[in-house]
């Protein structure tokens, strides 16, 4: 059993390269635990971004003390948040904004620009690759803790992937804008 585990597991790791790898850029690895481990953002100017932030006020968005305690202790644990100060990581997790989704909502689509990181809290997403054949296939399905959208939070760039909520679930989110407002 342990070994048909492991072969699942290898096979999963397997199936998130190839869908990295056929990504547009930035390419970035994916590790045994499913996170990336390198990437990089987007650059503008500053006129780009006063012009961005123009008006724009962060928002913060109410959550109870467990809420933003498992989100500060696994948030930091995301390769793209580790190296924010204690000062903008409180300020990121004030911003992030609670999102139910009910079994078969897309929350993500293969080809159309994402702009929001996730993370699950409860629930299920499940990850989708169509093939140049038009075949949709999962490649992985999200569970609490597990994250998604690291790319499209940094560049405005197409999804590598759809990603449907399988159950109902409950994720917190930041969009692309009120990250780089922090």
């Amino acid at each position: 059993a342990d070994d048909d585990e492991q072969e699942e597991e290898e096979e999963e790791e397997a199936k998130v390269g190839a869908l990295q790898s056929n990504a547009s850029e930035p390419q970035t690895k994916v590790t045994a635990d499913r996170r990336r481990n390198a990437i990089s953002a987007e650059r503008w100017s500053d006129e780009e971004r006063a012009s961005m932030l123009a008006g724009f006020e962060r928002p913060i968005w109410e959550k109870s003390e467990d809420v933003t305690d498992w989100l500060h202790g696994l948030m930091r644990e995301v390769f793209l948040f580790r190296l924010l100060d204690d000062a903008h990581f409180v300020k990121m997790i004030n911003a992030m904004c609670r999102l139910e989704s009910a079994a078969g909502d897309i929350l993500m689509k293969q080809g159309v620009e994402g702009s929001t990181f996730y993370v699950v809290f409860e629930g299920e997403c499940d990850v989708l690759v169509r093939s140049q054949e038009g075949e949709e296939r999962r490649v992985i399905t999200c569970k609490r803790g597990d994250s998604f959208g690291e790319i499209g939070l940094m560049h405005p760039a197409p999804a590598v992937a759809t990603v449907r909520a399988k159950t109902d679930a409950l994720l917190y989110t930041i969009d692309r804008k009120t990250f780089k407002a922090i």
